[in-house]
């Protein structure tokens, strides 16, 4: 009978309806924590699409300018190899310059 009454008593003061109310406002910040994070996840991926675009770009540019530079060397020493050679070779050092101060640090 006590049980009864407590829960009668429980029922009147609304305590009943504050752990409702409770977890309906956390379910509430959980779909909202939800919506933040996608945006978040969305404008992330579209920086990162913004970037690889423009990294292509400037990697079809610089293809494009070293065969230019080639042709150029190709016209300038009036050989059909050797402007590609330079060119191929100076990117070569490049790189293995590039190499080696990544590897110092």
């Amino acid at each position: 009978m006590r049980n009864k009454w407590t829960k009668l008593f429980f029922g009147l003061l609304g305590f009943e309806l504050l752990g409702s109310e409770l977890i309906k406002q956390l379910a509430k910040g959980l779909r909202g924590l939800k919506i933040d994070l996608r945006r978040l996840l969305v404008a992330w991926v579209i920086k990162a699409a913004t970037l690889l675009l423009l990294l292509f770009i400037a990697q079809g540019a610089l293809l494009f300018g070293l065969g230019a530079l080639a042709l150029y060397l190709n016209t300038l020493l009036s050989s059909s190899y050797q402007g590609f050679l330079i060119v191929s070779g100076g990117c070569t050092v490049l790189l293995l310059l590039s190499w080696l101060l990544s590897r110092l640090r």
